[in-house]
């Protein structure tokens, strides 16, 4: 096609090319580096690959350092090495991009093919990259190595990204000694003998933001009597000024048809979704709410949550068993990934018709021996006898005909098609174009351009205007691509945020281009995105965001997000109208880019939204220096330790190293802070309602005497010893879900965020209960002691029961009913507080034995304390309200089960919390992977005992890694390591080990089959109930049945 390539990134973490152009397994699968055949379910694995050296070091964004050939030369020549084949657990993708070709088709094919064509064109696009820039090679001493290497230097990362390219391809520029430019090829592969050329660079038209294109004039070495011009540019600068302009512009306006199609599709499938999900939720309910108020109650991320939620409340108003009523899982995850893959089943669909137009229009095609077959139905591999492989039969139809690559028409659509789909991608695109000029001709415009660039007055438009003489008529060359390097994770990230309901804005310095290019890079930017631009030129700002903020109230825009630039903001600082228009406008859409914003301006903003609801919470993440003032004006604030340095991370409230840790610390570590401080307060209110409207039912019954049921000691313990520990623990410990839990299902934070964990209906609700408890444990304690007991009936031991049932109650309730991760301290703490307050009486007749109105010093041990029907009077009066408030929840829990419920329900089976792990593998990976210190007691025991060290742990976590390759998100089952010991080799078939180091049970075809009839299933339970032996349990090898059977007739 055209010479499109994507370029690598520009930034790397010292790390070789190799790793980004070794990124796709299915370009092995088509490569003849290995000669056996790939059998089904294999796939070729780069583990036993010949590893090739590092041969370039990147120190920052200005400078590369080049050591050696390329880096690509090992994996050229070898087509004998063989690649080791693992099983690995791999969908296949049925996407279109799968025929995207890479950069190691490209160089396989010219060096099979060097005189094709297309090869010719690539080589010319290759030595384009290697001549037009201002990079500057100086050579240093490697050390290392004991060569010279290369140091590039360049003002511009873009540049020496480009230079990097053309290295990988073959083409090193190797020294600049004045004008000539000095530049090494392999033109018989990178293990052939180098070749060095010399090129004179005559002339440099520099790049300018209003120009938007940089050319250079070149001497070639055998074309004395011509000029070579090549220029590179945007998109729309170069096409402007090719020779035949009008077809390009044709073009550019067909393939805007196309884009805005698709686009449209895109958009009104997401919209679909949207209300197919809204009438699922509440059709009357969501009526009357908009889906784009940011303050609504009912978000539009946890839409799919709800939806699920509801499907589950009717299955389980059909049918009562738990293991069908909350089996939906995968329901859920389709739910939230049917956009995204319905989306791109829209962007496949539209390719291919591209691709299936063209065929159809430009047909004939062509092998590389030139036989013509104007009938596009004979198949490829039949046009030429001596292909090597399919693999050449299948580049040959992709590349197309030579004269398809000589149909400009052809490649001006294919350039187009290339642009579009790289800056879907968030890739900044530059067009490369050429002209041949005569000898003449240059030496004319070269004494003009002089003048220009010696002149006096008006230089820099005389410039620009004598560059656009020569920049005119131009031949289309190729395209590039190039990446802004992102952090591991961001657009992962930045997804899950969006769908637990967090808008997310992005604030940067760069330009407006840049901008945009890394919000589509993000995700932050859809396909699908009304993307709305406000600058100072617009004529009516006013109008042109209230009819922005009508249509997005309406529900007609899928995504929208708005861009604005500094100086649009530093007008609407100044007039407070439109700024109040604007975060308006903001808080309904989507998402908000500025660019070119100062550091006060970037404050500004934040401070605004936080003015405009205080109900609102701001969390603002930044890096750098001129992030400092945005950290301190929000809410929240969090620094990333990196490049950048540490004054964001030393103002900030919280510090992380990288982007996507931000998950962990608001899903997992957020959730789990608002859930303990609600526990707490609401365990704190319980514990004082419950104690003390018992003093005042004892009031209304002593006519507001003023007297005290409890003796003044234990009352004055009561905050302190006794009920301290509980609220405590919950309010440190409590954790509802597990992390990887929150973190593979991102709509959950909408617990915290919506406050469902902390209301006036809940806190009500507590309020009630403990009323109630209180009426039950005074009224019985009446009934139950006061009018039966014989030995002592006074104020004394009716305050004592209502005390130790109380004390019990409470300690019960918040360690055992409220808490979800019951450990060892919870029963540590209520032993202390309970064991403490029997202590407690038992201890206070020889503290306290001078007490007048309490017959502290005699009537616990010579009275009631020896009557059995005091004791069973605290146990009942404790028990009973713990019974009713656990048949409360339970009855809840059945009825109304919110998502914390249904998915602490669903975590625990070992199929879903697998999908779970693996869901959550990117974030959990480090605590699961890495030896942890054991404890101080632990140390302490070892080494009062004499023992060695012993991690358990480590051997499973060795295991682990040998097991799940999280490459690319498939799990690599090829080690199979005896994790169970020589002798059970069957228990290692039975069992697996999840990422987290856990053991579970494969489910066997028996025990799958069993569950799915609801015979089987009832059959199950009853085996259990009545616990009889079960044909399942042991699952036998039927071979040694056999063979003892055998033996037994012998």
């Amino acid at each position: 096609n055209t010479n499109s390539l994507r370029l690598p990134p520009k930034a790397h973490n010292g790390s070789s090319i190799d790793v980004v152009s070794i990124g796709d397994q299915n370009v092995l699968d088509r490569l003849g580096f290995s000669d056996a055949p790939i059998e089904k379910g294999h796939r070729p694995s780069l583990d036993n690959f010949p590893k090739s050296r590092n041969s370039i070091e990147y120190k920052g964004n200005s400078s590369a350092i080049y050591t050696g050939r390329p880096s690509m030369r090992s994996l050229f020549g070898k087509d004998n090495s063989h690649l080791s084949k693992q099983a690995s657990v791999i969908s296949p993708s049925e996407t279109f991009s799968e025929n995207i070709k890479s950069s190691f088709d490209l160089i396989q094919f010219i060096q099979r093919y060097p005189t094709a064509l297309f090869s010719q064109k690539a080589k010319f696009f290759f030595l384009s990259l290697a001549l037009c820039h201002s990079c500057l090679p100086k050579k240093t001493h490697n050390e290392s190595i004991g060569e010279d290497s290369i140091e590039y230097q360049s003002s511009s990362p873009d540049e020496l990204a480009l230079v990097t390219a053309a290295r990988d391809l073959g083409y090193i520029v190797l020294n600049r000694n004045a004008q000539i430019l000095t530049i090494k090829t392999f033109p018989d592969g990178f293990d052939g003998e180098a070749k060095l050329e010399n090129y004179e660079i005559l002339n440099y038209i520099d790049f300018n933001s209003q120009r938007k294109r940089m050319s250079v004039l070149v001497r070639m070495p055998n074309q004395p009597n011509q000029v070579l011009l090549i220029c590179k540019g945007a998109d729309n600068v170069i096409m402007e000024r090719l020779h035949d302009r009008e077809l390009a512009a044709k073009k550019m306006a067909d393939i805007c048809t196309s884009t805005k199609e698709r686009k449209d599709a895109e958009a009104e499938l997401v919209l679909q979704q949207r209300k197919s999900l809204e009438r699922m939720v509440d059709e009357e309910a969501m009526a009357r709410t908009s889906l784009r108020n940011s303050l609504s109650s009912v978000p539009r991320a946890s839409l799919s949550l709800q939806a699920v939620r509801k499907s589950l409340s009717m299955k389980n108003s059909r049918t009562r068993d738990p293991e069908k009523q909350i089996d939906s899982i995968d329901q859920f995850l389709e739910t939230v990934k049917k956009s995204d893959q319905e989306i791109g089943s829209v962007v496949n669909k539209s390719r291919k018709s591209l691709h299936k137009q063209q065929i159809e229009k430009y047909g004939p095609r062509i092998s590389i021996d030139g036989t013509h077959f104007p009938n596009n139905n004979v198949p490829i591999d039949t046009r030429k006898e001596g292909l090597q492989h399919d693999y050449d039969t299948e580049i040959l139809e992709h590349i197309g005909s030579d004269e398809l690559i000589l149909n400009e028409e052809y490649v001006i659509e294919r350039t187009l098609q290339a642009i579009d789909e790289f800056s879907t991608e968030g890739l900044r695109t530059l067009v490369y174009a050429y002209k041949w000029i005569d000898i003449g001709q240059y030496e004319n415009w070269n004494k003009r351009y002089h003048q220009a660039k010696t002149s006096l007055t008006d230089r820099k438009i005389k410039v620009d205007e004598a560059g656009a003489e020569i920049e005119d008529g131009l031949n289309l060359l190729g395209v590039t691509a190039i990446e802004d390097k992102l952090q591991d994770g961001v657009s992962e990230a930045i997804e899950k945020i969006r769908r637990a309901g967090i808008k997310m804005w992005m604030l940067t310095g760069d330009k407006r281009e840049t901008a945009i290019n890394i919000g589509y890079s993000c995700m932050l930017i859809k396909d699908y995105s009304t993307v709305v631009i406000l600058t100072t030129t617009d004529e009516n700002i006013i109008s042109k965001m209230n009819a922005v903020s009508q249509e997005v109230d309406s529900g007609n825009i899928a995504h929208c997000v708005v861009v604005i630039d500094g100086a649009t903001m530093a007008m609407f600082e100044g007039n407070p109208t439109y700024m109040s228009v604007f975060v308006e406008l903001c808080t309904k859409t989507d998402s908000v880019i500025c660019c070119r914003a100062s550091p006060s301006q970037k404050a500004l903003m934040v401070s605004n939204i936080r003015n405009t609801d205080p109900n609102l919470v701001t969390l603002a993440i930044g890096d750098g220096a001129n992030d400092i003032a945005m950290i301190q004006s929000a809410d929240i604030g969090v620094g990333i330790a990196g490049k950048e340095g540490l004054q964001a991370s030393r103002v900030s409230d919280y510090s992380i190293g990288q982007f996507r840790f931000l998950l962990k610390l608001l899903f997992v570590h957020g959730r789990y802070n608002y859930i303990r401080t609600s526990k707490f307060m609401l365990c704190t209110f319980y514990k004082e309602i419950t104690f003390y409207f018992t003093q005042l039912i004892y009031q209304r019954y002593t006519m507001f005497s003023g007297s005290s049921l409890y003796e003044p000691w234990s009352l004055s313990m009561f905050n302190t010893l006794f009920t301290s520990l509980p609220v405590l623990c919950i309010g440190m410990f409590e954790k509802d879900l597990k992390p990887m839990t929150l973190l593979t299902v991102p709509e959950l934070y909408s617990y915290g965020r919506l406050s469902q964990g902390f209301n006036w209906l809940i806190f009500m609700e507590w309020v009630i209960l403990a009323t109630t408890n209180s009426l039950i444990i005074t009224f019985l304690n009446v009934v139950m002691w006061g009018m039966s007991s014989l030995s002592d009936n006074t104020m004394y031991p009716l305050g004592l029961i209502n005390f130790t049932a109380i004390v019990a109650l409470i300690n019960v309730k918040s360690q055992f009913v409220e808490m979800h991760n019951r450990n060892w301290l919870a029963f540590t703490s209520v032993v202390l507080s309970c064991g403490g307050w029997l202590v407690w009486c038992c201890a206070l007749p020889i503290l306290n034995n001078t007490d007048q109105i309490y017959d502290v010093a005699y009537g616990f041990y010579n009275h009631f304390g020896k009557d059995i029907t005091f004791w069973c009077t605290s146990l009942v009066l404790a028990l009973l309200p713990i019974t009713l408030d656990i048949v409360y929840k339970t009855f809840k829990v059945m009825i109304w089960p919110s998502d914390s419920d249904i998915f602490a329900e669903l975590e625990q089976k070992s199929d879903i919390r697998k999908k779970l792990e693996l869901g959550a593998y990117s974030e959990m990976r480090q605590g699961w992977t890495w030896d942890k210190d054991p404890s101080t007691f632990t140390r302490y025991t070892d080494k009062v005992l004499s023992r060695p060290r012993t991690n358990s742990r480590a051997s499973a976590k060795t295991h682990n890694s040998s097991i799940y390759s999280m490459s690319n998100g498939n799990v690599d089952h090829s080690s199979k390591k005896n994790f169970f010991g020589s002798s059970s080799k069957k228990s290692s078939e039975r069992y697996e080990v999840l990422p987290s180091g856990k053991l579970i049970k494969r489910p066997s075809l028996k025990t799958q089959s069993s569950k799915d009839s609801i015979g089987g299933n009832i059959t199950t339970k009853l085996t259990k109930k009545l616990k009889l032996p079960s044909r399942n349990v042991e699952d036998e090898d039927v071979n040694q049945i056999i063979q003892a059977r055998l033996k037994d007739l012998e």
